[in-house]
């Protein structure tokens, strides 16, 4: 019986550390990847200063800041979902902001590539885990963006509603870099 347990604990073990190396591959095309995110971020016009009046209370999940607090497993799906939800809002009606679609076009590709070489391992883990739902950082993160979603819907997709946004997605970025850079150590 005691073999059988530890046979299971020697997999789990396997499977983590190949997981951690086909993730380690990808991490400095991410770094990179997230640095053009940012630059396209940059360059659709308008400032927060624009919108100064208009604040949003929304904050990032602490363990989003803190990677330390998440396991391999967890950093990498984080990751994923990060992408994931960042794709989702930015496909939305942004027509209001008067942004170059090609801008955004070039921004949604970028995450769509990014989300795509993660998603096989994604896959893996949830396969192994059997219960990604279930998971609390990423129900805080699906909480967290169903707040930016609120924000906007409630301010009429606004101009202005876009830029509190795209200045708190461009933030996303420095935490998604911080759990990149986290997951190498």
């Amino acid at each position: 019986m005691a073999n059988r347990y530890i046979f299971q604990i020697a997999l789990l073990l396997c499977i983590t550390t190949a997981l951690a190396e086909s993730y380690t591959l990808d991490q400095s095309q991410q770094k990179s990847s997230i640095l053009v995110c940012q630059d396209l971020l940059n360059q659709l016009n308008g400032s927060a200063t624009d919108c100064l009046k208009q604040r949003m209370n929304s904050k990032i999940p602490e363990e989003i800041k803190n990677p330390q607090l998440l396991q391999k497993e967890d950093l990498v799906l984080v990751t994923y979902e990060l992408f994931q939800q960042i794709f989702g809002i930015f496909s939305r009606n942004f027509s209001r902001t008067s942004w170059n679609e090609t801008i955004v076009e070039k921004l949604l590709m970028e995450l769509y590539q990014q989300k795509n070489q993660l998603k096989t391992t994604v896959e893996e883990i949830i396969k192994e885990t059997n219960d990604i739902w279930g998971n609390k950082h990423i129900l805080n993160l699906k909480k967290y963006y169903f707040s930016l979603m609120r924000y906007l819907k409630a301010n009429k997709y606004s101009s202005c509603a876009w830029i509190i946004i795209k200045t708190e997605i461009i933030r996303n970025f420095v935490y998604l870099d911080k759990l990149i850079s986290y997951f190498s150590n």
